[in-house]
């Protein structure tokens, strides 16, 4: 029996397309090391009475060894090992497996893995795909076709919103994202590893939900102890990843690594005028563009235009193990103690760094946080600032802004930090301004509800019972 960790919404979509009495096309995408090829495996695995053919992609491999590679799980998958000639392309590669697909009643999977790789320069597989599934496989109700890539952008340019023939042909699409909190507790306590939520979450904020990076966590390590290892030891594991995530994503890596690191150095990010200005690789428009849209893709930024604004959209990095790469492990030559990240911890660079990096959990789990406020649904998710100028004397900025559907807008004010949180004279003092800013500001008539995310909850006082209309903590967010 396989297991499948979390992915309740995926998994229920992979069973429905294999029980579907039609022939069905799925279209699976996410960042490398976040699970894909895993999940399809072991969901298949359930499904006894099917044929699963399974090739995938060699990294930067030519044609000639791609085709190989299909040979032998072809000879694998129908000949029981014996061995085959190399196909001379992919329309007689794909004729030969077509032929053995019709001459089986069995229900067939067909799954592509890491397409963008199988798909080298002049070789014509997607055309190929193109022709088989239109031609054949569209018309067998028992097939059902797989394809899968880490180089999100190229899978939806290519095949989701592909304008030739193989548009509106999809018939299924899973953009599988890192294990949010809950998802990360119980694929821990899976491996037996029953950290507390505190524990789980510094995890979290240093390498996220990808299951790749938490099969490094070791049994009877504290989460600083982990990130000791993972980061800073000697044979650190992740102290090389940043380069092997953009090199196997992306053509040009260091452009797309260039953009991640100008956008990392401000928390609310950057606008696109900023970037150009700032990204020597990417200075040309149409480029920059492109760029930014695969990494949105790809799930390393998020794009959000300021509340009110129309224009000037803003890219933020949220992808946790980048943020901590580039904070604390970029300069790669530098030798780093055995207690390099005990000696860090606690200071005030590491609460700067552990404020961004909670802001981006904070933002990856907004639904649990609108549920816990019983907000209304519907509404948009922002942040807002303003510099002291002609508009105001004070400056201010809102970490996170809901504007609700009921005339109302709830602003959060996040908040990590080891205890719980005290709001004394001076930060009241500070919470007040912001909310007076932001009306003097913008103007609005909309009921102002000012709401505490703080990691370890507030210490409630009379500072708090008069600014503070609700409150949520880590427990719910997990």
């Amino acid at each position: 029996m396989s297991m499948v960790i979390g992915r309740a919404i995926e998994s229920k979509k992979i069973d429905s397309l294999y029980k579907s009495t039609s022939s069905e096309f799925l279209v699976v995408y996410g960042r490398r090391r976040v699970g894909k090829t895993y999940l399809v495996r072991e969901k298949i695995k359930n499904y006894k009475d099917a044929i699963f053919f399974h090739v995938t992609g060699k990294y930067k491999a030519n044609m000639a060894s791609q085709l190989s590679q299909f040979s032998q799980e072809l000879s694998k998958t129908y000949y029981r090992g014996a061995s085959l000639a190399r196909p001379a392309n992919w329309e007689d590669a794909f004729k030969l497996l077509n032929a053995e697909i019709e001459r089986e009643d069995k229900k067939t999977v067909l799954f592509l893995d890491e397409l963008p790789w199988l798909c080298t320069t002049k070789s014509e597989l997607l055309e190929t795909i193109d022709h088989y599934w239109n031609h054949f496989w569209s018309h067998n109700d028992k097939v059902l076709l797989i394809v899968c890539g880490s180089a999100a952008a190229w899978m939806i340019k290519n095949i989701i919103h592909d304008k030739g023939g193989l548009h509106n042909r999809i018939t299924g699409e899973i953009k599988l994202l890192p294990f949010s909190l809950s998802e990360t507790k119980e694929y821990l306590a899976y491996r037996n590893l029953n950290l507390t939520i505190k524990q789980i979450t510094k995890l979290y904020m240093a390498i996220g939900g990808v299951p790749y990076y938490l099969n490094y966590i070791d049994k009877g390590r504290s989460a600083d102890q982990s990130i000791q290892k993972l980061f800073f030891d000697e044979n650190a594991p992740l102290k090389f990843e940043f380069k092997k995530l953009f090199s196997s994503l992306f053509k040009n890596a260091s452009a797309y690594q260039e953009l991640v690191t100008v956008i990392s150095n401000k928390r609310i990010g950057r606008t696109r005028s900023e970037i150009q200005n700032i990204a020597k690789q990417s200075s040309n428009g149409g480029r920059l563009t492109s760029r930014l849209e695969e990494l949105c893709a790809a799930g390393f930024l998020q794009s959000y235009y300021p509340w009110g604004k129309k224009n000037g959209q803003f890219y933020k990095l949220i992808d946790e193990y980048c943020l901590f790469y580039l904070q604390w492990v970029k300069q790669e030559t530098m030798l780093f103690t055995e207690d390099h990240w005990q000696s860090v911890f606690g200071s005030a660079t590491y609460y700067a760094w552990a404020g961004y990096a909670f802001e981006a959990v904070c933002w990856k789990h907004i639904n649990c946080i609108i549920k816990q406020l019983n907000l209304p649904s519907g509404g948009t998710i922002s942040s807002w600032r303003v510099s002291a100028g002609k508009l105001t004397p004070k400056g201010a900025q809102i970490d996170l802004l809901i504007d609700r559907n009921d005339d109302a807008i709830t602003l959060c004010e996040i908040k990590y930090t080891d205890k719980a949180f005290v709001i004394d004279k001076s930060y009241a003092q500070a919470l007040q301004n912001k909310i007076d800013v932001f009306k003097e500001v913008t103007k609005t008539k909309k009921q102002l509800f000012l709401v505490m995310i703080a990691s370890q909850g507030i210490t409630e006082n009379k500072y708090s019972t008069l600014l503070v209309d609700g409150a949520v903590i880590l427990n719910d967010m997990f």
